[in-house]
């Protein structure tokens, strides 16, 4: 079967360029169309975008301070 998919990843200056931190397979399914792929697509982002967040900060608050660092630069 055809799939496609999400993936969640760290920002950076580049596209799609940063660590993979989830992906999530969507099969295509026949007689899909764009809209109907693309609403399947953004069902599965608002359930492993959340879940990745939360494990993410659950990770850094289980990593002691001084080792990690300071973090990215935010520009103001």
């Amino acid at each position: 079967m055809a799939e496609t998919g999400t993936t969640v990843h760290v920002a950076t200056l580049e596209m799609d360029a940063g660590p993979i931190l989830a992906q999530q397979a969507v099969p295509i399914r026949a007689g899909d169309t764009a809209e109907s792929l693309h609403e399947r697509i953004k069902e599965v982002e608002r359930t492993l975008y959340p879940a990745t967040i939360r494990r993410f900060v659950d990770g850094l608050a289980a990593t002691p301070a001084d080792a990690r660092g300071s973090g990215p630069e935010v520009e103001q």
